[in-house]
């Protein structure tokens, strides 16, 4: 019996860390938005969202951008 499962998004989150961690993709470049990270892994838009908010909470990207006050 196989135990060593691993998500897909535990595995993109690894992907995409390695990626950082190595300078392949250098700080300040842009990483794979939600819509390019479902084209290239064929996931869905939640998965997505989870792979970048856990590099976000690990403070390996900012996801996002922030809106001056007043703003629409």
């Amino acid at each position: 019996m196989n135990t060593s499962f691993v998500p897909i998004y535990r595995k993109l989150f690894e992907h995409y860390k390695g990626r950082i961690i190595s300078q392949e993709i250098k700080p300040g470049h842009q990483i794979d938005s939600i819509n390019r990270i479902m084209q290239r892994h064929g996931v869905s838009r939640e998965t997505s969202k989870l792979v970048l908010k856990m590099l976000a909470d690990e403070k390996l990207v900012i996801f996002g951008a922030l809106k001056p006050a007043g703003s629409k």
